[in-house]
């Protein structure tokens, strides 16, 4: 228990400390910077994915289709999807990617409360 390299164990009340910081500590000091990263996240997925998809489009028109474009067409927007959700997480800004998140989930939860409404509460 007397650790000369650690008195009193000030140390490890230290690492706690770091491990416990708020996220006020961070980037997100307000509500307004978080708000404005979710929209970033929803609706800046939305406007980049109908440019790749007016983009992949023109290389289907000026290239001859083949399995490769083929290919293209389907990993391009699932690689930047999930580098798109990957990236602002490790850069401590998650909101985008909860953003980016809800995109995917909001269609899903739409679906349901109509569901719901048309086939009745019981």
């Amino acid at each position: 228990m007397n650790n000369p390299n650690n008195p009193n164990g000030l140390e490890q009340i230290d690492e706690i400390k770091k491990m416990n910081q708020t996220e006020t500590d961070g980037y997100y000091t307000n509500k307004s910077k978080k708000v404005a990263d979710f929209m970033i996240g929803f609706f800046g997925f939305i406007t980049i994915s109908i440019l790749l998809a007016i983009l992949l489009q023109s290389f289907f028109y000026v290239f001859p289709r083949n399995d490769f474009m083929t290919w293209l067409y389907i990993i391009v927007p699932i690689a930047l999807t999930i580098l798109g959700i990957y990236i602002p997480f490790r850069k401590k800004r998650r909101y985008i990617g909860i953003g980016i998140i809800s995109f995917f989930i909001l269609p899903f939860l739409l679906f349901g409360a109509c569901m719901i409404i048309f086939t009745g509460f019981n």
